[in-house]
């Protein structure tokens, strides 16, 4: 038995429109910015194995590539497939789309180890001092090594 093709798309202005050829279509009008999202949360209760999940533009779906994997992650594990209608190499229902789907994947890991390794040089004792000016914190790094100081 064929699954459902199911569609998601988040809106943030009210002139934006959803037309989207699905059999169930889930949509919320939010920014960007909202964290609890309760149509996409009602979405990933809905969806069955066999489903295609459909959303037109990657952005539509998710904040960030973590966030954008663990969503795929969750249909993944219900056995539903991912397309994004815009990029038609992201499709979790073909051998090349899962491919593409994990180089992504190995990207968004790359960055997170960057930003990761980042902070730890920031937050090392003596390594760095922290100051908040007008709601943005900047950083300032001064490293001493064999007695020469580096900016």
């Amino acid at each position: 038995m064929a699954g459902k093709h199911i569609g998601y798309a988040r809106v943030s202005t009210t002139g934006q429109t959803l037309d989207e050829q699905c059999e169930r279509v889930f949509q919320e009008e939010l920014s960007g910015a909202t964290r609890k999202r309760p149509a996409l949360a009602d979405m990933l209760d809905f969806v069955r194995d066999g489903d295609t999940v459909y959303i037109a533009k990657l952005d539509r779906l998710a904040r960030n590539t973590l966030d954008l994997h663990n969503i795929v992650d969750v249909l993944d594990k219900k056995s539903v497939g991912f397309v994004v209608i815009d990029q038609p190499e992201i499709d979790t229902t073909s051998p090349i789309g899962r491919m593409q789907f994990a180089i992504l994947g190995a990207v968004a890991a790359f960055e997170r180890d960057l930003i990761q390794a980042r902070l730890r040089l920031v937050w090392l004792p003596g390594h760095g001092r922290q100051t908040v000016t007008g709601g943005v914190m900047r950083l300032s790094i001064r490293r001493s090594v064999k007695g020469h100081a580096y900016p």
